[in-house]
């Protein structure tokens, strides 16, 4: 159940404002970049990777996305992770999921034992699209491409991967606004 769902349980009140209005604690609302639904403050001010640097977290009550406030990425970030990839906490496991996926023979039913976003990646695209040639996979800040790789493996059509870059944040960003 999302943040949204909860307050219109608790409170019984189904519109943004009134539950504004009703709920003893703020409620922060933004729009969603995905659905343009409503999305919820989850968590406010978590650390980032860049000393000094702090975001929100958002949920939005229609698509279940989350995504974070402010949405900008320094790309310096990224260099420096994936040139260390195998020793950075929590990027580590990428690399051991890059390296592996070469070496097993359904490199996808790997990912999916390994963490239950890729088995939902996998169920979504059985559910709507059970033909694998029905659709073209774009993997958008595909990483080390180890599930690209993986859904290639799988008999799906994947097109080249995209690096999300700056400009592109920025972008949806404004969208966001």
């Amino acid at each position: 159940m999302n943040v949204l769902s909860l307050y219109r349980k608790l409170y019984g009140e189904k519109t943004i404002e009134g539950l504004k209005t009703m709920c003893k604690i703020p409620i922060t609302v933004k729009k969603c970049g995905l659905c343009r639904g409503n999305a919820l403050l989850r968590y406010e001010k978590m650390k980032g990777y860049i000393e000094g640097s702090f975001f929100d977290v958002y949920e939005c009550s229609s698509c279940n996305a989350t995504f974070v406030d402010p949405l900008k990425s320094d790309e310096k970030i990224y260099d420096y992770i994936y040139k260390q990839v195998q020793i950075v906490p929590g990027y580590d496991r990428y690399y051991r999921y890059s390296e592996v996926v070469k070496k097993v023979n359904d490199p996808l039913s790997f990912l999916c034992n390994s963490e239950s976003v890729y088995w939902a990646v996998r169920e979504t695209l059985l559910k709507y699209s059970p033909r694998k040639d029905s659709i073209s996979i774009l993997e958008i800040g595909s990483g080390l491409g180890y599930l690209t790789y993986s859904l290639n493996k799988a008999g799906y059509k994947t097109t080249r991967q995209l690096k999300v870059l700056r400009n592109s944040l920025i972008l949806l960003n404004l969208r966001n606004q």
